[in-house]
């Protein structure tokens, strides 16, 4: 068999559509899903925990159960535990399986595309999923700390953490397309009110109840209780820490210990890209989740077609389609609408702005997060393994929250993509669900699945200063954490990104340190040194 990467490049791109399309010529079915609810704080022990979500399939299919996998994050850092998976299988009853651990950080689809290849091979697969974040015996810097450990080693040499990742990139998303700070604000604000609504009538949510319906939470998000966190991040951009767990049995097997399946997993892919935000070819983008989704749709036979400029979108979706989305903080929300092909960047701020994906407006045309998203919870080796089992329940019909069937618009849920991200955007996975009444789609080859582009350049004279152009900025705002005291803003971080350029040509990307409080423009020219005290760069606009 011929490597494909020793093939030439177009017939190398040809093998590898063939290979996604037709991967999955015959559907994974998933014969159950369970989960716990979000806790702020359960008391629990990890293995208890992650246990707990699988116990009901467990008891109902054991007899059927011969492999496991479970995705967690760092159960090493956060509860002084490892070898999970062997403990789990102990503490379930199950000795005598295959049993493995998978880590991706936040992203649990991971698990998922390698459960769908062991059904694929005749294994009945049980999928677990979970972290317990909120352990007693953490402080909540360590929690940060741990939390932050995705982020590359070199990036958090500048104080670099997942909130403040995220704000570069949402920080070039509204450079590149000339959004302003009012008009992000805009956006934040209703897409932190719709999340935390539907997230209220989901009876798991860590946050749930009146206290978060729409009205309240626009009050508390235009408040002084909405503090800034990373610019152009506040609090209420963010989702909670979370104890969770979730899991579910796949089979090719349509039926198993004497149950017919009632949904199946059409498509799924997943995609990593460069670690380093500044090593992307589109930092303004989440290119892992372009080519996931575009991957899994063609594996699903969901058409797809690309806009002049290049971006995928889905012309038509099937049928009572809906989607559970990556929404740990709010740009990620609108990014998500446009990187998985649902709307175009105009068309997904009116549709924001509109109702248009709110399940709970009449305006409604393509639901988005009807659990509540990441607002649910965000435990985060489980999160996108949780958000397929909601899928599961809304497409059954016995949702734990919000129920579409019941929805100010005419809606019957058939067909869901559940999206999920690991790290800053490092790797990203999609899947698609569909009720197994649903006509089967013949798979599809994309008219291209394009690459995960690389901006990893470098400077060829080591002299400096040098000139560059201004990319991108945040502000981390660091406050007290005294308990039962009102937090005061401490100290600050601030983290810039610059491109250098040579001979009039771009050059590598850097984070640097900004040398003045004067506001610059994406695209502004900068002049930018290294400093030989600690190796990091700094910039300053060249006002010259």
């Amino acid at each position: 068999m011929v490597a494909c990467d020793r093939l030439e490049p177009e017939r190398s791109q040809r093998v590898r559509q063939t290979r996604y399309a037709l991967s999955m010529h015959l559907p994974v079915f998933v014969h159950d899903a369970q989960r716990t609810p979000s806790y702020r704080n359960c008391g629990l022990d990890v293995v208890t925990l992650l246990s707990e979500a699988a116990r009901p399939i467990v008891q109902k299919y054991r007899d059927s159960i011969d492999c496991m996998f479970v995705s967690c994050q760092d159960p090493s850092s956060f509860n002084q535990i490892n070898h999970l998976a062997a403990a789990i299988c102990d503490n379930l009853g199950l000795v005598g399986i295959e049993a493995t651990r998978v880590e991706n950080a936040s992203n649990s689809i991971g698990v998922i595309t390698l459960a769908c290849k062991a059904a694929m091979c005749g294994s009945n697969v049980l999928v677990v999923g979970g972290e317990l974040m909120n352990d007693s015996a953490l402080s909540q810097a360590r929690r940060e700390e741990i939390i932050s450990q995705v982020v590359p080693a070199k990036d958090r040499e500048y104080g670099v953490t997942m909130p403040s990742a995220v704000a570069l990139i949402a920080s070039c998303f509204a450079g590149v397309h000339g959004i302003s700070a009012d008009r992000l604000r805009t956006l934040l604000e209703e897409i932190a009110v719709t999340s935390y609504n539907a997230a209220s009538f989901n009876r798991f949510a860590q946050l749930r109840g009146e206290k978060f319906r729409k009205r309240q939470i626009r009050e508390r998000y235009r408040s002084d209780r909405n503090r800034p966190w990373c610019d152009p991040l506040r609090f209420f951009d963010l989702c909670p820490t979370t104890d969770g767990s979730g899991a579910v049995l796949l089979s090719c097997n349509p039926k198993l210990g004497g149950y017919r399946a009632k949904v199946k997993i059409t498509g799924h892919a997943l995609v990593n890209d460069f670690n380093r935000i500044i090593h992307r070819g589109r930092i303004e983008a989440l290119a892992a989740s372009e080519v996931a989704a575009q991957r899994a749709y063609s594996m699903a036979g969901i058409p797809i077609e690309y806009r002049s400029d290049g971006t995928v979108f889905v012309p038509e979706f099937p049928p009572g389609f809906f989607a559970e989305i990556h929404d740990a903080f709010g740009p990620l929300y609108l990014l998500n609408l446009i990187n998985l092909g649902m709307f175009s960047l105009a068309d997904a701020e009116a549709a924001i702005l509109n109702g248009k994906t709110d399940p709970t407006s009449p305006n409604c045309v393509l639901p988005i997060n009807p659990s509540g998203g990441l607002k649910d919870g965000h435990p985060v080796g489980g999160t996108g393994l949780i958000k397929m089992v909601e899928t599961y329940w809304q497409i059954v019909g016995d949702p734990n929250g919000l129920n579409l069937r019941k929805a100010p618009f005419a809606f019957e849920p058939r067909t869901a993509v559940v999206h999920s991200v690991g790290g800053p955007g490092s790797v990203n996975g999609v899947v698609v669900m569909d009720h197994t009444d649903n006509e089967p789609r013949r798979p599809l080859s994309p008219a291209r699945t394009p690459t995960v582009l690389a901006a990893k350049r470098y400077f060829n004279e080591p002299s400096f200063p040098k000139p560059g152009r201004f990319v991108a900025r945040t502000r981390r705002h660091l406050y007290n954490a005294e308990p039962g005291r009102p937090a005061v803003e401490v100290d600050h971080v601030d983290i810039g990104m610059v491109e250098l350029w040579e001979d009039g040509h771009p050059g590598p990307r850097k984070l640097a340190v900004p040398m003045d409080d004067r506001p610059l423009q994406f695209g502004d020219p900068v002049r930018v040194w290294k400093s030989y005290r600690d190796g990091r760069y700094h910039y300053e606009g060249d006002y010259s």
